[in-house]
């Protein structure tokens, strides 16, 4: 209703179908895709565990589709990868990893789908006395200040924020001095970034 009724729109971070506004995304399911593929090569083909975002939210569910399609591709059925819903905070990583552990057989590997939940997974393993990435390889996404202010530090999947912003001005811009722009769909590619935790 905001971006109908208000003033000259970008919307970050969300896709704006059927609205008159720019939008700028980031390609979800391609990151879950290199994440996945990563820590499928760093188990050996052990077992693994996706600890989701917030159910029904899109980036979850695309991210959901990537992670997927990268078990696919390496032979891994899909029921094989636990999927245990998280909420993107560093306690729904807490209570998700507790709930890993507490099934008596922890995955070899876990892609977190932020950084901040695999936190709360990464505190929850070491107090446990699990070693990362010795006993667990851990991945997260979006390369926050998160991923760089643990120990190990963490392997993630890197969005390019900055861009993401510079973007969303340059098209506030020129949206606001042409208002019969035609609506563009920006889909930002992320990168994985390798670092001590898978």
């Amino acid at each position: 209703e905001m971006v109908r009724e208000g003033p000259p729109a970008v919307v970050v971070d969300h896709r704006a179908e059927g609205l008159d506004c720019d939008s700028i995304c980031v390609d979800n399911a391609a990151g879950a895709v290199a994440a996945m593929r990563h820590l499928l090569e760093r188990t050996a083909g052990g077992e693994v565990a996706i600890i989701s975002g917030t159910p029904g939210d899109a980036a979850t569910e695309e991210r959901l589709i990537g992670a997927r399609q990268a078990l696919r591709e390496a032979g891994v059925a899909e029921s094989a990868a636990s999927v245990i819903p998280g909420n993107y905070f560093r306690e729904g990583g807490e209570a998700a990893m507790l709930a890993l552990l507490q099934r008596g057989r922890v995955p070899r590997g876990v892609f977190c789908m932020n950084d901040e939940m695999a936190v709360g997974a990464l505190n929850v393993l070491q107090r446990a006395g699990r070693d990362v990435p010795g006993d667990v390889a851990l991945v997260g996404f979006d390369d926050t200040v998160w991923a760089q202010s643990t120990r190990p530090p963490l392997t993630t999947v890197h969005v390019d924020t900055r861009r993401m912003g510079r973007l969303a001005m340059t098209l506030l811009w020129a949206r606001m001095h042409d208002g019969a722009a035609t609506p563009a769909a920006t889909v930002i590619q992320p990168r994985l970034v390798v670092r001590g935790s898978a």
